[in-house]
């Protein structure tokens, strides 16, 4: 996660090969550079805080690839190591149009008058030979050729204080540029903070102060709230960052007005408060719409959004899939109060009454113990199953552990299919005999959760239809991903 919200990187150095040359068993110009630039950056926002990308494979064999213009659209400030070889050379001239290009679909190559893209001078190039994406910044020199003169010089060495007053005026400009950027909202572990999560779409601007008040008011009470979304701008890199933050939500709250807010580039009529309220209506997230008491459809200008406005009253999964909130903004804050109580109460309760049991089969038990942590962390009660050399008294433990568990994950990895479904019979025979004994059962929901190394789609039809069996598919990450466990979080809440 880089500083500035939003991206994954915080500066992509671009150079050419041809000036980190250096001589045998000694680092090269760029090299120390990049080494000076992080430390520097260390020492004010602390170790690692100010992510830093750079191909340290680059050589002139180097191929522009898909792997480098994704660390590129991914970083919010565009570092150029500028010199003739660096504007002769065509890799790149791709890396800074990369940049250019992707930059006007997010906040654009200028922020608070501050330049995302970083002219820094290896030599005393002529302003009449730099790229013109270059132009209309003042560059920032590296070299040791005087102001105003007509040598080309050489990039200043790092054992003087040449070296270090004028990286200290690049990291001043780096300071004031991160600046510009949205603040990153600070959230608050669950393990540490036993409070609701909250989603907190994007407005208009009109509603700006509102949601302000609403983030401070929430974030006062230590409630951990994600509410910077855009970035990313483009529509489906855009629709995945709030798919997932809505799903790591337990609650996610739209505000509209008369105003549709901000279209998404690319998109004809989509706004971003509108496209995320229909990414929240496909969760199982619950969502909270306020309208605000003043609003009339009739005084709406947008014909389109005026439609959408009226449908949200009369929409069937209204009360179902969402709430309607059509007060003043006192009122509305109650509301939203009285929610966080009841869901902070709830949590309270799931996390002494849900317990989750693991079922693993001794080879998958390193995904078992990152899942348990995972869960672990929401302040579920999770335990896992422990295998005996003797199968039926592998199967009688299972027995006892599903006495107390409300929810069972049977891991599906390296085993076959005939093993699953054992674990899955015994569970629904437990099941039965607690009704029989005691007709009631604490246990919820069955999932059978497929690693990263199953290969086989499971299909277990001989069980009865009343065992209901959850597919939790992992199988396209090489580890435990948090989003394919949400479903597991979410049953838990909801019987909580």
């Amino acid at each position: 996660m880089a500083y500035v919200a939003g991206f994954e990187y915080d500066i992509f150095i671009s150079y050419s090969h041809d000036d980190n040359i250096h001589a045998r068993g000694k680092d090269g110009w760029v090299d120390i550079f990049h080494e000076e630039l992080q430390a520097a950056l260390d020492r004010r926002h602390g170790r690692n805080k100010i992510k830093i990308w750079r191909d340290t494979e680059l050589n002139e064999n180097t191929v522009f690839d898909e792997e480098i213009a994704l660390a590129i659209k991914n970083s919010a400030i565009f570092l150029a190591l500028n010199s003739k070889r660096y504007i002769e050379s065509r890799y790149c001239q791709q890396e800074y149009q990369c940049f250019c290009q992707h930059a006007h679909t997010s906040y654009g190559l200028v922020l608070q008058r501050q330049s995302r893209l970083f002219n820094v001078l290896l030599r005393n190039i002529p302003y009449s030979k730099w790229p013109a994406e270059f132009q209309g910044t003042k560059g920032f020199s590296m070299h040791d050729a005087p102001e105003n003169s007509d040598r080309i010089g050489e990039p200043v060495l790092d054992d003087g204080r040449e070296f270090a007053s004028k990286m200290r005026r690049i990291v001043d400009a780096l300071d004031e540029t991160l600046a510009t950027f949205p603040k990153m909202t600070v959230e608050t572990p669950a393990e540490e903070s036993k409070n609701v999560s909250i989603y907190l779409a994007d407005v208009a601007d009109s509603l700006f102060a509102e949601k302000r008040h609403l983030l401070q008011q929430l974030q006062s009470q230590g409630i951990k709230v994600v509410s910077e979304l855009p970035p990313p701008f483009t529509s489906s890199e855009h629709g995945r960052a709030v798919q997932k933050a809505i799903a790591n939500s337990q609650l996610s709250i739209h505000m509209f007005d008369q105003w549709p807010g901000r279209l998404i580039p690319g998109e004809e009529e989509t706004t971003y408060p509108r496209a995320q309220f229909n990414i929240g209506l496909n969760s199982r997230t619950s969502q909270l719409v306020w309208i605000p008491d003043r609003v009339k459809c009739e005084d709406i200008v947008d014909q389109s959004y005026g439609e959408f406005i009226k449908s949200l009253e009369t929409d069937d999964r209204r009360g179902d899939k969402f709430e309607l909130v059509q007060k003043g903004k006192t009122e509305f804050l109650q509301i939203v109060a009285e929610k966080l109580q009841n869901m902070q109460a709830a949590i309270k309760t799931a996390a002494v009454e849900e317990s989750i049991l693991v079922d693993t089969h001794q080879k998958d038990q390193r995904y078992a113990f990152r899942l348990a942590d995972i869960l672990a962390s929401y302040g579920l009660d999770v335990e896992i199953t422990k295998e005996s050399i003797n199968p039926v008294q592998t199967l009688n433990m299972l027995e006892e552990y599903l006495s107390y568990a409300s929810s069972l994950v049977v891991l599906f990895g390296n085993v076959t299919p005939t093993w699953v479904l054992g674990r899955l019979k015994k569970t629904a025979e437990s099941i039965t005999k607690q009704f029989v004994t005691a007709g009631k059962s604490k246990f919820r929901c069955c999932f059978v959760f497929m690693l990263p190394n199953s290969t086989i789609t499971p299909d277990f039809e001989t069980l009865p239809p009343f065992f209901h069996i959850e597919y939790l598919d992992n199988r396209q990450s090489s580890e435990i991903h948090p989003n394919i466990v949400q479903p597991i979080l979410q049953t838990c809440r909801g019987h909580a």
